[in-house]
Parts: structure tokens; C-alpha cells; sequence
């Protein structure tokens, strides 16, 4: 049975494994500049510490399978608040439910703190269509260009 609890430090080190098998194979790992675990860990570490983050887990039978961490930030197109996904990592075997039931305790909290809407995404095609079946919309694409 998979329980969410909030996120502890220790958690840290499971959620850098999980993500690498998370991201297996996209630009993350593999690309021109892959990012590193020890990034990875510093940024869920400050993340953590930020107050302002809202950093959930997800756990089965005492092991950790997957976390969300929002944060709360102005909307610029509606007024009021929007959250924001920081981080979602998810065990990337199909059909648990730890990513589905992390997403609906991040939208939970978002409504809770009186967010109108929620903003989030991913890479692969898996989780933008699992987002566009939960009633997420396109917003915009994100692109990047390294400086270094």
C-alpha cells in the first residue's frame, strides 16, 4: 500500500537513486551536460530547506518510490497564487500509483493554500499524457541553451 508522508533528509538518497532509473535514457543523464547526483542531491537538499517548499514522498512497504516537492509563487496571469512543481520523481514502473497519488496530494496542498492552478510538466511522453489525462493543459514549451 503506498503511504505519502513528508520529505526528510534522509529520504535524499533513495530519491537520487530512483531518479536515475526515473530518467533513464533522457537528457538528464545522457545528454551533452548530464547532471550530476551529486547536483541532483544538493538540490533536493535546499529544496528541502526552503520553507517555502511543499517536499512530499511517497513510500511502500518502508521504501520510498517517489517525491514532489511545489512551491507557492504569484500569478501573473490571474493574480493571486499559482504552485509550481519544483521536482517529481516516480518510480518508473507503470502502474503503482505513487506518481498519481503524489501528483493529487501536490494539487491538495495547492488548493488547500488557496492556489488557483497548478503548473507542471515533464520530458517524456509518458508523463505529459498521464498529466493531459488528469485534465492538465498545454501551457508553453520549454527550451534551453548551455552557456558552459
Amino acid at each position: 500500500m503506498t503511504t505519502i508522508r513528508l520529505m526528510r533528509s534522509d529520504d535524499v538518497p533513495a530519491l537520487v537513486e530512483l531518479a536515475k532509473a526515473f530518467y533513464a535514457g533522457g537528457d538528464y543523464w545522457e545528454g551533452p551536460r548530464p547532471l550530476s547526483e551529486n547536483a541532483l542531491a544538493s538540490c533536493l537538499y535546499a529544496e528541502l530547506s526552503n520553507d517555502a517548499v511543499h517536499a512530499i514522498v511517497s513510500e511502500e512497504n518502508g521504501k520510498v518510490t517517489g517525491c514532489i516537492m511545489t512551491i507557492l509563487a504569484p500569478d501573473p496571469m490571474q493574480g493571486g497564487f499559482m504552485a509550481c512543481k519544483l521536482q517529481w520523481i516516480a518510480d518508473p514502473v507503470e502502474g503503482r500509483g505513487s506518481g498519481v497519488k503524489l501528483l493529487q496530494s501536490a494539487e491538495d496542498w495547492a488548493r488547500m493554500c488557496g492556489a488557483g492552478r497548478i503548473i507542471n510538466g515533464g520530458m517524456s511522453d509518458r508523463v505529459i499524457n498521464l498529466l493531459k489525462h488528469k485534465g492538465y493543459k498545454p501551457l508553453e514549451m520549454h527550451v534551453q541553451k548551455e552557456l558552459i
